[in-house]
């Protein structure tokens, strides 16, 4: 005989349905409630409430739900995300969202606004009758309480009846039973869990809400409550964010600061790139390879051989090489000390790389000749000559320079594998600043648009005294400075390196890593392969990206330097740019965060800059000309700005403007179209021009500056800064 669902389920049910469930439902005063704390009024929301008294049976205990104005959107096709990019709401907005990335990945789901500004947000209400085209629906992230970590609500609903409860002694007899109680509750059982007498529930036919869910789950429990405890739990499937309750467990983590700074010895807290934010997204994919081109690389190093893959030893006097990078001499110290800043692997000893699962490629190239310079470039992209880079390095890291005019063999390689490595989406290739405390050197192959160059901030977040500066600088990252400031614990030559005969071991200090103190790793040399890590990240996250994009997400993600130490940080309003410290500090969970999106949505990457703008007056009118990136140009907007104006402007990214449209500084826009040149029927006495590039998600570049007459650099210049001059005597061991 089987157990017949009360009549008042029903009526209880609709009342749910139009009401919500108030606070205290009909019929279940008996119900031992447990409080979240304190009396009633302790879970009264504060802030993002439903506004409604909306709760969940979790067990027998009743928990408050609170909106967080983020939601879950369903897509029909995961290629419909861009077709929602008003309503999107970008990981990077809240840290606390990260946990669900892999999740709305593999189910083609996007995170979307649910309350805010009408056209940037879409209510849960509407969503259930009026969704967007391409979304089945829209769920709500709630929060237990105001401080606890989000929740997703899941489109299922658990339930679990009492041993013995169901009838029958088969379990399709027993799902046909527990199918027949919920579909009084608008449910119906999807598919039976291992665990006892529990399943899976959907709801009926009609909408997808929230509301649906809440209410059917709650009433199922109170019934099953009144039935002699029959239900022992009900409630909406939601996914909750993991994380684990330790520290990455390699010993000496601890000391590294650039990683996660928590305000050791003399630094500043957070004055690191966020790695442990960005490690929740990804830490890394071995098919993602980093080449460190130096002057060795340990490949038997118990921190670094977990990761390495392949490596070449170029001899330039013999004209050979071999296949094995490691050390040869005691002063061969550097190139290991990279190494693990970039890759050092999560293996529980020692320390950890910014990117510890990317394969690592080790290369020394200190003896080679001019030519077998340019073949290291071209083995890290392709080690085995296949013609194939599958198995190559999609991010080389060089920290050193050249103290004489770089050889055409060398530049020619850089610039082609930028653009057409990586089987044709380019290899990200970083160089080192310099340690000179003066402008960076054209001479030091740096000043070239297909490189990124990086320079050095302390533990405190100030320029390090040594890194230079100028135009040509990119970007900022972590590591050494004067004084009490912290140098950088990494990998170190082991004492299967030959030793140094005075010191009696083979790398900066006597163990297998160095230290905080002054046998410390450092400069802009360690810069470097730290940001070379963050490229790692972005490209383990989404590996289509192409070397441009990965620059623009650098750039457009990091940490504005406030300055310190006597070094200012002022950066150009249009151009972004400063000439101590680039566009800022790299952050790696921002910057993994924009990756993430960009595997839904390419779009929200920003294009690349202009190039080679030349303003020429000429009888009437003026020509204005220049160059536009190669992919990823709907337009370019063009903003005039007459005497005395100064620019002082630059677009929102999201926003439509029109020719004659008037900006904050006094400009007006002039332009909007994907062109290369501009006409304007007047005289440029005095004018100057600032242009952004946008793509078709209206993402603007960094603006590029013009004068009224004459070309202007191709590199992003900050309006204080002038042409480099030749750079001091150049170290060849940039430490």
């Amino acid at each position: 005989m089987k157990t017949l669902v009360p009549s008042f389920a029903a009526t209880l049910l609709a009342i749910c349905f139009t009401q919500v469930c108030p606070a205290e439902p009909p019929g279940v005063d008996a119900i031992p409630l447990r409080p979240l704390s304190g009396d009633d009024e302790s879970v009264v929301p504060q802030d993002d409430t439903f506004g409604n008294g909306m709760f969940y049976y979790n067990g027998e205990a009743k928990v408050p739900l609170f909106d967080t104005g983020r939601g879950a959107a369903k897509l029909d096709d995961p290629g419909s995300a861009k077709m929602l990019e008003h309503l999107v709401a970008p990981l990077e907005e809240d840290d606390s969202l990260a946990g669900f990335a892999s999740f709305l990945e593999q189910n083609s789901m996007v995170i979307v606004r649910t309350r805010g500004d009408d056209s940037e947000s879409i209510g849960l209400a509407e969503a259930a009758t009026d969704p967007p085209e391409h979304v089945e629906y829209v769920l709500p992230i709630v929060r237990e309480s105001n401080a606890d970590s989000p929740m997703l609500m899941t489109s299922s609903v658990s339930v679990r009846f009492k041993r013995g409860f169901l009838q029958g002694e088969a379990p399709e007899v027993r799902q046909g039973h527990a199918d027949e109680i919920v579909t009084e509750f608008g449910l119906k059982v999807e598919k039976a869990s291992p665990i006892p007498d529990t399943f899976t529930l959907i709801l009926g036919e009609g909408a997808i809400t929230h509301e649906r869910l809440i209410s059917a789950a709650n009433a199922l429990y109170e019934w099953g409550y009144e039935n002699n405890e029959a239900v022992l739990y009900a409630k909406p499937n939601f996914i909750r964010v993991k994380e684990t309750q330790q520290q990455p467990d390699d010993p000496l983590f601890g000391t590294q600061w650039h990683l996660h700074n928590v305000g050791q010895a003399s630094g500043l807290e957070d004055t690191d790139v966020d790695a442990l934010e960005a490690w929740r997204i990804h830490d890394g994919d071995a098919n993602v390879r980093i080449a460190i081109i130096d002057d060795s690389v340990e490949r038997d190093h118990p921190d670094l051989f977990p990761n390495y893959e392949t490596g070449r030893y170029y001899d330039g006097i013999a004209g050979t090489s071999s296949d094995d990078p490691s050390p040869r001499h005691y002063k061969q110290r550097h190139g290991t000390a990279c190494a693990g800043v970039a890759v050092a692997a999560a293996n529980n000893i020692g320390v950890r790389g910014g990117a510890p699962h990317c394969g690592l490629i080790g290369i020394h190239f200190w003896n080679s000749n001019d030519q077998q310079i340019a073949e290291a470039f071209y083995f890290a992209n392709d080690p085995n000559g296949d013609g194939d880079a599958q198995d190559g390095a999609a991010v080389i890291s060089c920290s050193w320079s050249l103290n004489i005019s770089p050889p055409a063999d060398l530049v020619v390689a850089i610039d082609d594998l930028a653009e057409h490595g990586r089987n044709g989406l380019g290899c990200v290739i970083l160089f080192a600043a310099g340690n000179d405390d003066g402008h960076i050197s054209t001479h030091q192959n740096l000043a070239r648009e297909s490189v990124i160059c990086v320079g050095a901030v302390s533990d405190r977040g100030e320029r390090s005294w040594y890194s230079n500066y100028g135009p040509e600088l990119d970007v900022v990252a972590p590591s050494s400075h004067e004084g009490p400031a912290q140098r950088i614990v990494t990998t170190d030559n082991t004492n299967a390196s030959p030793s140094n005969p005075l010191t009696g071991f083979s790398g900066y200090a006597a163990g297998e890593y160095t230290s905080t103190g002054p046998d410390g790793f450092g400069g802009t040399s360690s810069a470097t392969p730290l940001t070379a890590a963050v490229c790692g990240l972005i490209l383990s996250t989404n590996p289509d990206l192409t070397s441009r994009q990965v620059r623009a997400i650098l750039e457009h993600t990091t940490d504005r330097i406030v300055g310190g130490g006597g070094y200012s940080a002022s950066y150009g309003a249009v151009t972004g740019h400063g000439r101590n410290y680039g566009f800022g500090c790299v952050n790696a969970k921002r910057a993994v965060h924009v990756a993430w999106s960009s595997e839904n949505d390419p779009g929200v990457v920003w294009p690349d800059h202009v190039l080679d703008i030349e303003a020429v007056q000429n009888s009437g009118h003026a020509d204005l000309k220049w160059t536009n990136p190669a992919t990823d140009v709907a337009g370019v907007l063009v903003v005039r700005h007459e005497a005395p104006s100064t620019p002082n402007w630059r677009p929102r990214d999201g926003e439509r403007y029109q020719v004659g449209d008037l900006v904050d500084d006094g400009g007006v826009v002039v332009s909007v179209v994907a062109t290369e040149q501009l006409s304007i029927p007047i005289g440029l006495s005095g004018a100057t021009f600032s242009l952004f590039v946008f793509n078709e998600d209206y993402r603007y570049s960094w603006g590029q500056l013009s004068e009224s007459t004459g070309p202007t650099p191709a590199l992003a210049v900050d309006a204080t800064t002038g042409v480099s001059p030749e750079a001091a005597k150049t170290r060849d061991e940039l430490r």
